[in-house]
């Protein structure tokens, strides 16, 4: 039987750990690796995976935007509309 990849276990874990986020946590996680891109600090093999990590991070926070709009549709009876404030709804329907 063969052995597992180290680096193919990673990927999965890191994977997994990714999913488990929330947005607001991904968020925030992006904020700090931009950051610290920024800098300039990093060297080049911190820099690459930090890249790659911003990436999955976007692409997990589109994920769940993308999942967070559906359901405001769904719970909207298919239309998406615009979120009303208690303010906002005070002002003449006809006015746009």
């Amino acid at each position: 039987m063969a052995a597992k990849n180290p680096k193919t276990t990673d990927v999965v874990a890191d994977q997994k750990a990714l999913a488990a986020l929330t947005f607001e946590a991904a968020s925030a996680d992006l904020d700090t690796l931009v950051s610290r891109m920024e800098n300039g600090d990093l060297p080049l093999e911190e820099s690459i995976t930090a890249y790659q990590r911003g990436v999955a991070l976007v692409a997990h926070c589109e994920k769940l935007l993308a999942h967070a709009q559906h359901r405001v549709q769904v719970l909207q009876d298919g239309a998406l509309v615009d979120y009303q404030t208690p303010e906002s709804s005070t002002v003449d329907e006809g006015a746009v």
